[in-house]
């Protein structure tokens, strides 16, 4: 492609200056590529055109390009100095200079399809009203969307808010005054026979789940960092898994119990992930993605409760940790959590031993006092 015309000139404009330039390039007989670039105030902004015709009237393009981007550029420049408009404004910015992002994709996305043209001047006002619509929406199970959902909804337009601040964008946060909904940790627990069948239904259903369930109820390790743990996670002769939590940012230390030794010492050679899933007729070995239609199946299969949710083990897993009289600081370490406050929130079998004791403590005060001894439903429980 022949270099056939070039050139460049310096704008003034009032007190700054815009230097551009351009490029004619012949691609064939009366078949150009338009190139001209500005240079305003350290940026840089192009425009690409192929154009048929002559070189004479190439050149007339040339101009007419040149005008157009110094406009654009100008209006540009303008708009930043100006200021953002909307939060999505803001959002543009963070996809581009910033990497959480990616990170909570799912809530992030819906923050800014449902609020991205909300204007700057009436965030407080407009998100409000947001939160308050979503006291009656519905989650896809057909229930309503329960607290700790809203507030990762509310945390994430923190998130976006606050970056906008440190940008230099926006003067301070009007969600800062938004408080969080209560949320009640899950009471889940999962007995000897139903972890058993729990099991069994996962080698007959999903084989490929399968040591991923049995590393999951012995270790209270998030879904997200379970699928992202690599050979470099790997300490095979101590037989441990250390990796950093991706929400936390805390280093946490798992155990490879004896049932998964031999697991773990076999994982092929050209697998980089610890747990992984295979096609049949593929080479390749893929870390687990999204498998809750496999995890729904292995759940109908062992008759458990169908709300049963993989970070649900994460409780379980804690719970069964401190029952065997591992220390809390312990457990703390095990599964990244920042503060031992977090230890004994996922601790769901306080919650239960509490209700039984209390149920246990009434029946023995009612047995000495002597009262209601002839109620048929105290005779029950009593026996």
């Amino acid at each position: 492609m022949e270099v056939i015309h070039k050139s460049n000139e310096l704008v003034v404009f009032g007190a700054s200056e815009m230097y551009s330039d351009s490029v004619i390039r012949s691609l064939a007989e009366n078949k150009h590529v338009v190139e001209a670039y500005a240079y305003n105030s350290g940026k840089r902004f192009k425009k690409r055109e192929t154009f048929h015709g002559t070189l004479k009237q190439a050149r007339e393009k040339e101009i007419i390009l040149r005008i157009q981007l110094r406009q654009d550029s100008k209006e540009r420049r303008q708009k930043e100095k100006e200021g953002p408009k909307t939060l999505r404004d803001i959002i543009e910015h963070l996809k581009k200079h910033n990497k959480f992002w990616d990170s909570m994709r799912y809530y992030n996305t819906m923050v800014e399809k449902e609020c991205g043209d909300f204007p700057i001047e009436e965030l407080k006002e407009k998100f409000t009203l947001f939160f308050k619509r979503l006291e009656t929406t519905y989650s896809e199970h057909g229930t309503l969307l329960a607290n700790g959902t809203k507030n990762l909804i509310l945390q994430m337009a923190n998130k976006i808010i606050n970056y906008g601040k440190a940008q230099g964008l926006i003067d301070g946060n009007p969600l800062a005054s938004i408080k969080k909904w209560k949320t009640s940790p899950r009471l889940v627990e999962l007995s000897r026979d139903e972890e058993s069948r729990l099991l069994e239904a996962c080698k007959a259903e999903a084989p490929h789940l399968y040591p991923a369930l049995m590393f999951s109820m012995r270790n209270p390790i998030r879904i997200g960092d379970l699928r992202a743990l690599t050979r470099k996670n790997l300490d095979i002769q101590n037989m441990t898994i250390t990796y950093k939590s991706e929400k936390t940012s805390v280093t946490a230390v798992c155990n490879i119990y004896p049932e998964l030794e031999k697991y773990f010492r076999n994982i092929p050679e050209k697998c980089d992930y610890l747990f992984y899933y295979k096609y049949k007729y593929r080479r390749n070995y893929l870390p687990l993605g999204d498998f809750k239609k496999s995890w729904n199946a292995v759940k109908k299969l062992a008759k458990v409760n169908p709300d049963l949710r993989w970070h649900d083990l994460r409780h379980y897993a804690c719970t069964f940790l401190l029952k065997q009289g591992v220390p809390t600081s312990m457990v703390q370490k095990v599964g990244g959590w920042k503060s031992l406050a977090m230890v004994e929130l996922y601790n769901t079998g306080n919650s239960i031993e509490a209700a039984r004791l209390a149920r246990e403590c009434v029946l023995r005060g009612i047995k000495q006092s002597g009262a209601i001894e002839q109620s048929p439903s105290y005779k029950k429980e009593a026996a």
